[in-house]
């Protein structure tokens, strides 16, 4: 406790009962009430919700009343007996006739766990007023925004019912926002995965989680046992094995192992899982593996509760893909695995993706991994593809209440095979590569989704068209373009207007792609999407496209990815469902028929 710091406020007979005043010492406005004979209370005069001066409300029975919203605190105390957070009470006496007052800083941990506790009634409740607030003040005691997020996290994996959510995923990406964002300005990144779990988790218990078990000395067999409990869907004896291991002291290379095994024995739940895993296992070499016991039992809840998409009836031939290829694994990832490894017929891979017959991509890839290719060459066709499949969407069936599918959907094409990149930087493994099938599946699942040839846009990578590298371009101007393309949710115009913008910049990245990547960052946190799993996917494919156009190899086609989230942000995206949710319960209730898909 910090020593008492006791200054005079006002003689006592310059406050009648029944009144207020407030006196100033440094920044603090200290309302001190006088509400009967004897009694003396001082508090902030600010109200904490949204800094109204408590001295204008009124007192009964200790409670003060802010007369602005009707929140009510016991000045005894501080506590909120009607709103959110808490008021700061000041200690109080009267010395000779004189009011004195405690000015004394608080101790900052106590401030530091105070305002984390009602940043978690805020998540709770879902009163983002309240969750930017709190945020503001941690920033201000000195809380980093990686601390910050470590606790987005752990919010979403304590109350999350099924295991971490997209809340865990937008938190991780909006961090890497932060770093043009000093001090409080922080904040608006950071709020970012807090709402989406305040919408997604709002007022669920805390999730149980099974005890640690002791996996014994072997981790290869512990790791069996964990894959066959994930396999049969027991949770709780996936999550204590988990558990025991990192109590063990059991870190990063044998639980990545677990984790990406898990994800690569079935394509999951749309692709979540991976690409939860990859952000979660970075966020854990940023912080410190001392979080993991925190945060992987819900990821290992997330992998349970997905559904195994290879297992649908519609998807045998995927899972005869699959099966003909395992025993090829070992030998594929050997012959990949040389230092001398060449690059894949990028083309041909992403010509079988995008246009041609059904399995012709898969031809094209045993072809590639018998031949010993180099796995990131793989990975940079299948993000290149996967960024052309984005801005060949067709925006109508977007808006078509008999379709499921949407501009989210195939969104998730493009961060599946980032986050596949990330994975196969962590994992070297022949299993893998089944994460290589089913990233390639997954994007070619979408070509129903395409424009109709004669409507779809020029290869964007191509180098048809007027040259115009080396010109001069004005990135303010060009920048501006592309905003005003977007506002007016004309995706050609956009993608036009960003191309411009990058083709300075050839062959490798500068200021155009700097220009847009900045552009991109500052819209995915403008308020453009309102509901927070939409923000979320902004978010998300905003910070896979900045990732992957850099980690392409030099040449025009890394600026696709880039280009495919200008495509998606000029997207007259649908958020609100309620027609296309009433259509399809009238076709199930009335008709008997099940949702319609085209993927």
């Amino acid at each position: 406790m910090p020593a008492p710091t006791w200054i005079p406020a006002l003689p006592l007979a310059d406050l009648p009962v029944g009144e207020a005043r407030v006196v100033r010492h440094g920044d603090d406005r200290i309302a001190i009430f006088r509400p009967a004979e004897g009694e003396l209370f001082a508090c902030d005069n600010r109200c904490p919700h949204e800094g109204y001066p408590l001295a204008r409300g009124s007192v009964r029975e200790c409670v003060v009343t802010c007369p602005w919203h009707n929140y009510k605190f016991d000045l005894r105390d501080g506590r909120a007996l009607i709103g959110d957070e808490q008021v700061r009470i000041f200690p109080i006496r009267l010395r000779d006739a004189t009011v004195e007052v405690d000015v004394a800083a608080p101790d900052p941990a106590e401030l530091r766990a105070r305002h984390l506790a009602s940043l978690a009634a805020g998540v709770f409740d879902n009163t983002i007023g309240q969750i930017a607030r709190e945020l503001v003040r941690l920033l201000e005691l000195d809380m980093t925004p990686l601390e910050l997020t470590i606790e987005a996290a752990r919010l979403d994996a304590r109350h999350a019912e099924y295991g971490t959510t997209h809340a865990t995923a937008t938190a991780i990406d909006a961090l890497t926002f932060t770093r043009q964002r000093p001090g409080p300005e922080a904040a608006l990144p950071l709020i970012q995965g807090f709402s989406v779990a305040a919408e997604s988790n709002q007022r669920l218990p805390v999730r149980a989680v099974a005890a640690a078990i002791d996996p014994g000395d072997d981790p290869i067999a512990a790791g069996a046992r964990v894959r066959a409990a994930i396999e049969e869907e027991r949770l709780a004896d996936a999550e204590a094995l988990l558990r025991g291991a990192l109590a063990r002291g059991w870190g990063a290379a044998i639980v990545e192992g677990w984790i990406f095994r898990a994800c690569a024995d079935h394509f999951l739940g749309f692709g979540h899982p991976l690409i939860y895993a990859v952000k979660l296992l970075e966020l854990l070499d940023a912080a410190g593996w001392e979080h993991a016991d925190a945060l992987l039992p819900a990821l290992f809840a997330r992998i349970v509760a997905a559904t195994r998409e290879e297992l649908v009836p519609e998807e045998a031939r995927f899972r005869e893909i699959v099966a003909a290829a395992a025993p090829e694994l070992a030998a594929w990832y050997a012959a990949c695995a040389r230092p001398e490894a060449p690059a894949i017929d990028r083309d041909a891979l992403i010509a079988a993706l995008l246009d041609g017959p059904r399995d012709a991509w898969v031809d094209a890839l045993r072809e590639a991994l018998a031949a010993g290719v180099r796995l990131e060459s793989v990975v940079d066709a299948l993000v290149i593809a996967a960024s052309e499949r984005l801005l060949r969407f067709d925006a109508a069936i977007d808006g078509d209440p008999s379709v499921q599918e949407g501009w989210l959907d195939v969104t998730h094409r493009l961060t599946f095979a980032s986050a596949l990149r990330g994975a196969l930087a962590r994992w070297r493994d022949p299993g893998v590569l089944n994460l290589l099938f089913q990233a390639a599946h997954f994007i070619r699942a979408a070509a129903p989704l395409d424009l109709p040839p004669a409507r779809r846009p020029a290869r964007a990578d191509a180098d048809g068209g007027a040259d115009v590298r080396g010109e001069p371009v004005d990135l303010e101007a060009q920048g501006a373009a592309i905003i005003a393309a977007i506002d007016r949710h004309d995706g050609p115009a956009a993608v036009a207007a960003a191309e411009r913008l990058l083709a300075a910049d050839h062959p490798a990245p500068g200021p155009g792609f700097a220009a847009l990547e900045a552009l991109l960052e500052r819209l995915a946190l403008d308020d453009r999407a309102i509901r927070p799993i939409f923000a979320a996917h902004w978010i998300k494919l905003c910070v896979a496209a900045c990732a992957e156009s850099r980690a392409l190899p030099p040449g025009p086609a890394r600026r696709l990815p880039l280009l495919a989230c200008v495509r998606f942000f000029a997207g007259p995206i649908q958020e609100r469902s309620l027609r296309a949710t009433v259509h399809e319960a009238i076709r199930f209730v009335v008709e008997g028929k099940v949702p319609k898909t085209m993927t």
